[in-house]
């Protein structure tokens, strides 16, 4: 910047760039948007058993990217059952992993949220959660307002309008 000094030009070209510097940074926070939804994020689950059926009700298991190593098996958060053709879920903004070393009995805390890449899994109903294990691509819940998937065997999330679930999304 140039600066004049006293001098009635200086003093105007002083306060000119400062205002513009201000009215650009203003004029760019007005303008830009976040990139995440502005509500919940859900996700409609397409079950592939029930083509061409009878449908078989599967559990479904959300699987964040980070894995820490745990005798327990993948780390991951049940949405729900889909007994039919469809359902339609909507995900936790959050979820947490406490891990215990059994020798020194340090604790150490894993936060997934939104924000950070994930996968989807499915089991039959009656299947144990230490079974379950992602089957499809990992993607970023923020990135869509509503994913739609097709489970046991698809491996794409597809970015899609937002469902509702039973219940609504309040």
């Amino acid at each position: 910047m140039t600066t004049f000094r006293d001098t009635r030009r200086g003093l105007v070209c002083r306060r000119l760039v400062s205002r513009s510097l201000l009215a650009l940074l203003l004029l760019t926070m007005a303008c830009s948007s976040s990139t995440g939804p502005d509500g919940p994020v859900t996700v409609l689950v397409v079950n592939e058993t029930c083509h061409p059926g009878p449908c078989v009700p599967l559990r479904v298991f959300g699987f964040p990217a980070l894995q820490p190593q745990t005798p327990e098996g993948f780390w991951g958060f049940e949405l729900g059952y889909v007994s039919w053709a469809v359902a339609c879920f909507r995900l936790p903004p959050s979820d947490e992993l406490r891990v215990t070393n059994a020798g020194t009995g340090a604790t150490t805390t894993y936060t997934w949220t939104l924000d950070e890449p994930m996968a989807f899994g499915a089991l039959p109903m009656y299947s144990s959660m230490s079974m379950g294990q992602p089957g499809t691509d990992e993607f970023v819940p923020t990135r869509s307002e509503g994913w739609i998937v097709t489970l046991p065997g698809g491996t794409t999330v597809t970015p899609d309008v937002a469902c509702t679930p039973p219940g609504g999304l309040d």
